[in-house]
């Protein structure tokens, strides 16, 4: 059990935005918990979303060689035009030339 209840099952996936940096989504399935209006209830009150955030900062950890501080994250080249943040767009009416130049 746990502060959102128990959890049966989840799905998460990481993507990276324009600027090469990950960010996560993350669907939680969750046993006999609040319905989401009740939910939301609870998410106004600033004692509630403390709880939320020391429990989620208290359990959610990642560690990256290379990414252990600030400063580190800052070091790394900013790349605007590699394959995985920006491709070219399939609905484009030059989508076949954007892709051989790419």
């Amino acid at each position: 059990m746990d502060i959102l209840g128990h959890v049966s099952a989840y799905f998460a996936a990481v993507e990276t935005q324009g600027c090469s940096t990950l960010h996560l989504h993350l669907l939680l399935y969750l046993f006999n918990t609040l319905i989401s209006d009740e939910m939301a209830e609870l998410l106004k009150d600033p004692d509630f979303r403390d709880h939320i955030t020391d429990y989620i900062c208290t359990n959610l950890h990642a560690y990256l060689l290379g990414l252990e501080s600030a400063d580190s994250i800052k070091k790394i080249p900013v790349e605007k035009d590699i394959a995985y943040s920006r491709p070219p767009n399939p609905y484009s009416p030059h989508y076949e030339e954007e892709s051989k130049d790419f």
